[in-house]
């Protein structure tokens, strides 16, 4: 899951940086789509597999633009983006896999997964003090990620024994996974429209003075 910048510099990144950081959240929807029809698609196993491996590439995608747009930089933001590069990576080789290593690599995706909707958390209480608003987005970001972590190692761990129980339970991380996406794509914009403000403001404070 990426994650935009801190909410609480005052400066304004580049017109490429802030559509990166735009962008992210809904690559990354678009990679929880994608997860949503793979579960999906259980009687056409060569189809899930690569609609599979297709979300988690929009998920390495994701992360790489939501770095691409971490400006002002942010340590947080850091981590939830390269956490689901490699969460996305770990996506990409489960479906070509099998057993045991299969297994492995989706409890990895998981992990990583979680350890991303934790420094989003970390983000969400470092701008509780600047942008409230961003704040919540963030928060909720990060509850509906870490969910879906959740819901998907148990998923894996289904997948041993009940493939039935296992895709209805990632259709139930896919869509919080969307969840996620949404919150985070609502922090992006309430932090390029409170630039936008500040930029405006600041063009007012310092206009022409009288003679």
């Amino acid at each position: 899951m990426p994650e935009p910048p801190g909410g609480g510099a005052p400066a304004r990144p580049g017109k490429a940086r802030e559509a990166s950081a735009l962008c992210a959240p809904l690559v990354d929807g678009a990679a929880a789509a994608a997860s949503l029809a793979s579960a999906r698609l259980g009687a056409v196993p060569q189809a899930a597999r690569v609609v599979s491996a297709v979300s988690g590439g929009l998920w390495v995608a994701a992360g790489v633009l939501g770095e691409a747009g971490n400006a002002p930089r942010s340590a947080g933001a850091t981590g939830t983006n390269w956490l689901g590069v490699v969460a996305g990576a770990f996506s990409v080789a489960v479906p070509f896999t099998q057993g045991a290593l299969q297994r492995a690599l989706g409890y990895g995706a998981a992990a990583s997964w979680a350890g991303s909707g934790t420094m989003t958390a970390w983000s969400a209480l470092a701008n509780s003090v600047g942008s409230k608003r961003v704040a919540l987005w963030q928060g909720a970001a990060s509850l509906a990620n870490l969910a879906a972590a959740g819901v998907s190692a148990a998923a894996v761990q289904a997948s041993e024994s009940d493939a039935e129980t296992a895709a209805r339970l990632q259709t139930v991380s896919s869509a919080l996974w969307l969840a996620g996406a949404v919150a985070a794509e609502g922090a992006v914009l309430e932090q390029v429209a409170g630039r936008r403000r500040d930029a405006a403001g600041q063009r007012g404070s310092a206009g022409p003075s009288g003679v």
